[in-house]
């Protein structure tokens, strides 16, 4: 029963660890789109 316990609790971890890989490569991703607009204002070529 312990062992099956134990199981479950890796399994809760696991998932948490994945969900908070996947925020972290959103927010990665995120930032990387706002750097781009940013970049993409500051071109003295663009216009809005």
């Amino acid at each position: 029963m312990k062992l099956f316990h134990t199981f479950q609790d890796f399994e809760e971890r696991y998932q948490q660890y994945k969900d908070f890989q996947d925020f972290q490569d959103f927010q990665r991703y995120q930032n990387y789109q706002r750097f781009n607009q940013q970049r993409y204002q500051d071109c003295p070529y663009y216009d809005d």
